[in-house]
């Protein structure tokens, strides 16, 4: 199979998990009722906080438990038979989105590395 049909799935998979997170999101209830799916959908990957006047920022856990669920189509749309669904094609689908991002990333976190230590040589 061409490498590019493996990025059209990858295109599918992006999409399918914002539209069912996008879905799963209650406009009705209040702030902070679906906060892993929201840390995501806003993009909210750091928390401030505040100590003895000076403020520092530490990484959000519901941002990285929101990510797990989306990567695991963690959405109650999929409960009882609908859960077959999930299990023989969206998590193939997950899978091979994963292997892309590693595919595509690998090359270039190598490169830096070779120019880090290039760097240094004597």
């Amino acid at each position: 199979m061409p490498y590019r049909f493996f990025i059209w799935l990858a295109y599918i998979f992006v999409g399918f998990s914002f539209i069912f997170g996008l879905a799963s999101l209650d406009p009705n209830s209040g702030i902070g009722t679906n906060s892993d799916l929201e840390a995501v959908m806003e993009f909210n990957l750091l928390r401030a906080r505040e100590v003895l006047g000076f403020d520092y920022y530490l990484p959000n856990p519901s941002f990285f438990s929101g990510l797990a669920d989306l990567l695991l189509w963690d959405y109650p749309v999929f409960e009882g038979n609908w859960g077959y669904i999930r299990t023989f094609f969206l998590y193939p689908l997950s899978l091979i989105a994963s292997l892309i991002i590693v595919i595509t990333i690998t090359p270039v976190i190598l490169s830096a590395i070779s120019t880090v230590r290039n760097l240094f040589r004597t």
